[in-house]
This record gives C-alpha cells, structure tokens and sequence, in this order.
C-alpha cells in the first residue's frame, strides 16, 4: 500500500508533459491492490485442516503471500515441519487451489485509494496490467469479483508464462503485448 501511495503521489504530480511519456502502468494484485490475506488464511487453515495438519496464523500468511500459491504451500508447509516432502506439497497445493478458488472473494477488498487511482489512471490514458504470481484463472476471478478487471488490459497470471516474478519475463511480456517500453512503463 505505501508503495501504491507513492506512486500515485508521484504521478499526480507530474507534469502533463511527463504523465504522457507513461503510457503503461503495472500492478501486482495480492498485497498491492487487493487485501486478500483473510481469505488465504481461511483457505489455507481448512486445506490444513482437511490434510490433518496444524493451522497457521493470519499474519504468518501475510508475510508469505506474494511469491504465488504454490510457493505459499511450501512456506506453511516448511515452517509447520521443517521439511517439503513433494508428495505432500502437492496434496496442500491443490486442496488450497480447490478451496480458494471457491471462496476467493469472502472478505477480500481493494486497499484504500486504489480504485480512486485506478479510476485517475484511466482519466489519464494510461494502461493498466496486473502481473501476479497467483494462477491466471483465480487473478482473473479475484479481480471480477471485486470489479476491478474493467480497469485492466492485461492480467498476467504466474502460470501464463514460462516464468514467473521476479523473473522479468512477465513485465517485459506485458510490455511487448501492451506496445510499450521501459521508459513509458
């Protein structure tokens, strides 16, 4: 969120001359835009809990949100048991898929300010992108429910690409399908 803040602080005051030089600005969903922890933390307890292990904390998930699903399991997974057995990992893994995916938006809610900058982003031409490392299909579901996908032209999931963050390839894919560079990114 201080980030967003900065950044819409930064933009807003730029010149005319220099909002148009940016033509393309991307976001990360998770932790940036959406508030999503609570549901998370609610999925990944009854996947646990289904897989008979121990719960974590809503702030333990906080922490580790952000690196994608799949690296979500093998964080709880590690700090639960000191271990990631891959058999195990994939049991947790797709029992969260199964459970988040059928209550993504209970309580998640876009951060304060996000939709006003979104709608000024707009106002100004600007295209918008979501580059997440949550899978295709749950970003794009997470961002209708909350009606921001209007806003956005591209959402790239973390398993769109042959890669994922930090690698760069999604930016720069984003990029390319979007006509932009870095100076007007």
């Amino acid at each position: 969120m201080g980030m967003l803040a900065c950044l819409f602080i930064r933009i807003k005051n730029m010149t005319v001359a220099q909002l148009t030089t940016r033509n393309l600005i991307l976001f990360d969903l998770d932790g940036t835009l959406v508030d999503s922890a609570t549901d998370l933390f609610r999925a990944m307890n009854i996947s646990l809990n289904t897989l008979q292990l121990p719960m974590v904390t809503e702030q333990q998930i906080r922490q580790w949100v952000g690196k994608g699903a799949s690296k979500l399991c093998e964080d709880v997974l590690l700090n639960l048991l000191g271990e990631v057995e891959p058999s195990q990992h994939q049991q947790l893994y797709a029992e969260f898929l199964e459970v988040y995916a059928a209550g993504i938006c209970v309580d998640s809610k876009p951060f304060p300010g996000v939709i006003d900058f979104l709608d000024y982003a707009v106002r100004q031409n600007i295209t918008l992108a979501c580059v997440t490392n949550k899978p295709q299909k749950l970003a794009e579901a997470l961002l209708y429910e909350l009606r921001l996908d209007q806003y956005f032209k591209l959402v790239v999931g973390g398993d769109s690409l042959e890669h994922k963050k930090p690698h760069p390839l999604p930016l720069l894919h984003c990029m390319d399908v979007l006509k932009s560079n870095t100076k007007q990114t």
